[in-house]
């Protein structure tokens, strides 16, 4: 995707650049026209703001289904600033975890 505002950031000085750009447009084409569930994993260690939504087709919530769900709200270690990738943050190695490990919300090696 291309478009969007960046930040540079002088790591010896601490200072920052801001360039603002044109929204990136994202789509999704040649999915069936069935109901089904679209989950969009957004980058774990950058800002990312929505601008805007459209679809060609309604958009609910998805049921409950008896799965927990974890809202966090912490440090930037605990939300991914040094993990290597979308899955291996705090809060989705949870998730992810045993049963025990999901009730205590720590992430365990």
């Amino acid at each position: 995707m291309t478009g969007g505002d960046t930040v540079t950031i002088d790591m010896t000085s601490g200072t920052t650049e801001r360039r603002s750009g044109p929204p990136g447009t994202v789509r999704f084409t040649g999915l069936s026209d069935r109901v089904k569930d679209v989950e969009i994993w957004l980058p774990h260690h950058e800002r990312t703001e929505l601008v805007a939504l459209r679809t060609d087709a309604p958009v609910a919530p998805v049921p409950d289904r008896g799965r927990r769900v974890w809202l966090h709200h912490g440090s930037s270690i605990s939300q991914g600033s040094n993990a290597t990738s979308p899955t291996a943050s705090a809060p989705d190695r949870c998730a992810s975890g045993p049963p025990a490990t999901r009730r205590s919300g720590r992430a365990e090696s």
